[in-house]
């Protein structure tokens, strides 16, 4: 037995996060962390801030398979452009 103080993360390369491109409400977060998404999958809707009855929606999907590892969002939150919402990683692989 060998005892050692590290830490392990994902490969950098591997990794991918979803941001709005839009300013909206949160309408819904289709998963948490530690789930396994497929790329193309989608993981959150945004309701636009743009006038419509009833408003635009977008859906947001993982860009890669992985796991979610960080999610910076819950229903009914406001968010801005460019806003971080979820990091998917590929734990396949990983760096000690």
């Amino acid at each position: 037995t060998l005892d050692v103080i590290g830490q392990i993360e994902a490969v950098p390369g591997l990794s991918g996060t979803v941001s709005s491109r839009i300013a909206g409400r949160v309408v819904s977060v289709l998963v948490s962390e530690g789930d396994r998404v497929r790329r193309g999958q989608p993981v959150v809707e945004i309701e636009s801030l743009q006038v419509g009855e009833p408003p635009p929606r977008v859906r947001y999907a993982s860009p890669i398979d992985g796991t979610v590892i960080d999610r910076h969002i819950v229903a009914g939150e406001s968010i801005e452009p460019n806003g971080h919402l979820l990091e998917v990683a590929d734990l396949s692989t990983v760096l000690a």
